[in-house]
């Protein structure tokens, strides 16, 4: 199914200064994973000289993260800062972003990317594309509490007889989403995950960046079986 409200002006009731902040919030997350990954390694044990490091980087990401949700709850629509467009490979974007996405992931979590160099050009912004990347592996990570695989990939489709459209898709074989929730799935601030974890923004800024770069998300998705959200976005070739 199309994400509601996936067609039409991208910038309606959208939050500008609370996107900003809720992708702060998802790069607070990377450093922190990176940190824990560090404090399990052998060299970093509790005798470590690194520990004491360690312990004070994560006291400020801790109170980073705690800013960005205080900032989130009181945040007004703002202006944004302007987004150049230009053409982009969706797999070098992705490649350039590729150890950002692997320390998203915990080691029980298989992640593949199969975007092949060949597909056709999109005309959008580059960070804009990277950040819906980064929260839908941030989302599909956070269906899969208990390990099990993420695979983002590409293709290119015939939008209609004269055009082609470029698929990028981000699958997980998670938890999913009932009927009820798909529908709600890009609403700004609309979230099931518990409080402090979710801000209900990451679809809705994913949708954003779509609309913007002229195409549109779609989203499958069955309870206990995971989901597939893609973005159709049109061939710049």
């Amino acid at each position: 199914m199309a994400c509601a409200g996936s067609e039409g002006p991208a910038t309606d009731g959208f939050p500008g200064a609370a996107g900003v902040v809720h992708d702060l919030g998802n790069l607070i997350q990377i450093a922190a994973s990176a940190v824990n990954i560090i404090g399990r390694s052998a060299r970093a044990g509790p005798d470590s000289a690194l520990e004491p490091i360690l312990a004070r980087a994560r006291t400020a990401l801790e109170r980073a993260s705690a800013l960005v949700r205080q900032t989130n709850v009181r945040s007004e629509p703002a202006l944004e800062l302007p987004a150049p467009e230009e053409l982009q490979s969706v797999a070098a974007c992705v490649d350039e972003i590729r150890s950002l996405i692997s320390s998203i992931c915990e080691p029980d979590i298989r992640l593949s990317i199969d975007l092949p160099t060949e597909l056709p050009p999109v005309r959008c912004n580059r960070i804009a594309l990277q950040s819906a990347v980064l929260n839908l592996v941030t989302n599909a990570r956070d269906a899969l509490p208990k390990g099990g695989s993420i695979v983002i990939g590409g293709r290119t489709v015939a939008d209609d007889p004269s055009a082609e459209a470029l698929e990028l898709s981000v699958a997980d074989d998670g938890a999913g989403m009932t009927p009820e929730t798909l529908q709600r799935a890009c609403t700004p601030y609309f979230t099931t995950k518990a409080d402090g974890r979710g801000t209900g923004l990451g679809l809705a800024m994913v949708r954003r960046f779509t609309q913007e770069a002229g195409g549109r998300v779609e989203l499958a998705s069955t309870p206990g079986a995971g989901t597939v959200v893609t973005l159709r976005l049109p061939s710049a070739a």
